[in-house]
C-alpha cells in the first residue's frame, strides 16, 4: 500500500475536502504525490511569469481556500513522472484514466486538465469543475 510523504500531506490538505477523499482514495492504488495544493500570491504569480499557469493572482483554482485544484504526479520505477523524459504521455496518461475512474466511482466531481483544448502543458492539474 502506498502512503503521502508529509509534504504531499501538508499540501493535501490545503484542498477542498472532496480533492481530499479523491486523492485519499488514490494513493491507495497508485504511489504519487502532491506537487501543490493552495498556492498564494508570489507562488501564483510566479507560475504564471514561467508560463506555467494560464492565470495570475487570485484568478487560479488553486488560490481559493481551500483550494479547488492540485497538482499530482505518478511515481513510476521510483521516478516521479510529470512529462519531461520520454515515454512520460503514456505513464501520465494511464494515471489520468485511473483518477477518472476512481473520481467516478466516488462521485467526485473533478477533472484532469487533459480535458483542455486550449492549454495542454499542465497534466498533473486537477480541479473541481462544478460549484461546491
Amino acid at each position: 500500500m502506498y502512503y503521502f510523504s508529509k509534504s504531499s500531506r501538508v499540501r493535501r490538505d490545503t484542498c477542498h475536502p472532496l480533492i481530499q477523499d479523491w486523492l485519499n482514495e488514490l494513493i491507495k492504488w497508485r504511489d504519487c504525490t502532491v506537487a501543490w495544493g493552495y498556492r498564494g500570491e508570489s507562488d501564483q504569480n510566479e507560475m504564471y511569469a514561467d508560463g506555467l499557469s494560464k492565470c495570475k493572482f487570485p484568478d487560479s483554482k488553486h488560490n481559493k481556500d481551500p483550494s479547488l485544484a492540485v497538482d499530482v504526479y505518478p511515481y513510476v520505477d521510483g521516478r516521479m513522472v510529470n512529462g519531461d523524459q520520454d515515454g512520460d504521455d503514456i505513464l501520465i496518461n494511464r494515471f489520468i484514466g485511473f483518477g477518472q475512474a476512481i473520481a467516478a466511482l466516488r462521485g467526485i466531481p473533478i477533472r484532469s486538465a487533459s480535458e483542455w483544448k486550449e492549454f495542454k502543458g499542465d497534466l498533473g492539474h486537477w480541479e473541481l469543475y462544478k460549484d461546491v
